[in-house]
């Protein structure tokens, strides 16, 4: 089969969850012998480089397909429904003709992409990755740190716009009344478009229509995968998806060479927490240095592997402040290839993330490497670890209580190890490509 995926960035531009496990499953379809390739938005080359232009190029052996655009201080309809997306997509569509299209994730691409692939007769899947099509941050959670449930309709404009989250209900409640006049308002400044009030009629409008424009286009597809039930039950919630189409398939994680001992763990005096990932707040890693803190020094240490740059990066410079006087390694960034030897330094993984993460790829990782894990007892993440069983929960943003939880590692010498006794099987990606080419297949024969 010709497969094409579609994703939001891919290496070596970015190297975030979505876009690793993309590459991943590309490679394990390619190794199953059909003809893969990639479409991707990625940054303008330079200065001068026109957006929606599309160049190709080879990235491990795959043909990336990669559609250039900027994205900064975009209006609210750019990120979901911008107007030059489709023609571009279909200069891709027309040099790889697919039997299939796969769209990982279209932020700053289009949702417009899936009936257009349609309308030439190509059978679409989408994964739902995270929570963009509900919420414009995509994770479900206000500048504040507060998590939202579910989409706050009109109540997302302060965060959209990052003004006071405190707003939030406010505005929900006031929309009803707010929505003719930003109509009026739109109408009659169409034509001056700098004005701030016409700006804030056309981001209301656009926010207003982001909803059902985006879930109702993702609809159309074929067939959607949700990686956690916890996820899936947020998009039926919507009233948009058929149940029969919108089934949980988790990710399948890579294996490695034969003969390697992924359960190996060197030889150590301390404790060792490990976390893994991208050091951004909402994936908790100030919780989890401040819970550190608060443990004995000299028995245990944390080690984080993820970049990390508090010379330019605001989040970092705090978050140096915080590890000064507790027992933090940060090693930086590492080849995701050589994840095998991360996890042989680490005793304990901890994702102490305050959002509702779906289903974490450094939690599969973990298992199959033999290593138990803390995480927030929320989301996909609680789907994941067994409390008690393979790992623990803790409560998201509360470093008191994580504290308390990885001291247990400390008072129990042995329980990390019980723990790893009795770790889940994980799905290998060799499992999830022979699932995923069974659904295409069985969508071409319709």
């Amino acid at each position: 089969m010709r497969i094409l995926y579609v994703v939001h960035g891919f290496p070596p531009d970015t190297w975030a969850g979505t876009e690793v496990y993309t590459l991943a499953l590309a490679r394990a379809m390619r190794g199953r012998g059909h003809a893969v390739a990639i479409a991707t938005r990625a940054p303008p080359r330079g200065a001068t480089d026109p957006d929606w232009s599309v160049d190709t190029d080879v990235f491990d052996g795959l043909r990336v397909h990669r559609i250039r655009r900027r994205v900064e201080r975009l209006p609210i309809a750019e990120t979901y429904r911008p107007e030059e997306a489709v023609a571009a997509f279909f200069q891709v569509l027309d040099r790889e003709r697919p039997d299939i299209v796969h769209f990982q994730h279209v932020l700053h691409l289009s949702v417009d992409l899936v009936p257009a692939a349609r309308t030439l007769g190509i059978p679409c899947v989408v994964t739902l990755n995270d929570y963009w099509p509900l919420c414009s941050r995509v994770q479900l959670l206000r500048p504040d740190g507060v998590r939202c449930e579910r989409n706050q309709e009109m109540g997302c404009f302060p965060c959209v716009k990052d003004k006071d989250p405190r707003l939030v209900p406010l505005v929900r409640a006031a929309a009803p009344l707010v929505h003719p006049v930003a109509a009026v308002l739109d109408a009659a400044l169409r034509r001056r478009k700098r004005s701030r009030l016409a700006r804030f009629a056309r981001s209301w409008i656009d926010l207003a229509q982001r909803n059902p424009y985006v879930l109702g286009k993702l609809a159309q597809a074929d067939l959607l995968l949700a990686p956690s039930r916890f996820l899936r039950e947020r998009f039926l919630e919507t009233g948009y998806f058929d149940p029969g189409k919108l089934v949980h398939s988790d990710y399948g994680t890579p294996s490695h060479g034969p003969g390697e001992d992924l359960r190996s763990k060197s030889p150590t005096e301390v404790l060792r927490f490990g976390f893994v990932g991208s050091l951004v707040e909402h994936k908790g890693i100030a919780t989890l240095v401040e819970a550190v803190g608060r443990l004995d020094r000299g028995r245990c240490e944390l080690r984080v592997s993820g970049a990390f740059r508090p010379e330019t990066d605001p989040f970092h410079a705090r978050l140096a402040e915080v590890a000064r006087e507790a027992p933090v390694r940060f090693l930086g960034p590492f080849e995701h290839d050589r994840i095998a030897e991360v996890h042989r330094e680490i005793d304990v993984l901890v994702v102490p993330s305050t959002w509702f993460e779906n289903s974490p790829l450094s939690i599969h990782e973990a298992f199959l490497h033999g290593t138990p894990v803390v995480t927030s007892g929320i989301g996909g993440m609680a789907e994941l670890v067994r409390d008690g069983v393979d790992g623990f929960h803790a409560r998201p943003g509360d470093a008191a209580h994580l504290a308390i939880v990885l001291r247990r590692f400390l008072d129990d010498a042995g329980l990390a190890k019980r723990l790893a006794a009795d770790l889940p099987r994980v799905k290998t990606l060799e499992e999830d490509a022979a699932e995923t080419e069974a659904r295409y297949r069985e969508l071409a024969r319709r």
